[in-house]
């Protein structure tokens, strides 16, 4: 079912604070996608970027590539 604005605004608000999906998932017991789907939402509505999304890069150790 389709978010509505106030959950919406409510998940943004606790990313605010978390800085992270996955706990701002857990927080309200919804899948990540949620919280990303209400966050692209409201983005859309306002026709503005509201968190800046980073991918985190991952390379691999001397070790590893031993």
């Amino acid at each position: 079912s389709k978010l509505d604005n106030l959950s919406a605004w409510r998940l943004f608000c606790s990313l605010c604070n978390t800085r992270n999906f996955s706990d701002t998932a857990g927080e309200f017991d919804v899948e990540v996608s949620t919280v990303s789907r209400a966050l692209t939402s409201l983005e859309n509505a306002l026709g503005q970027t509201l968190i800046l999304r980073v991918t985190c890069l991952l390379y691999t150790s001397d070790a590893a590539d031993d």
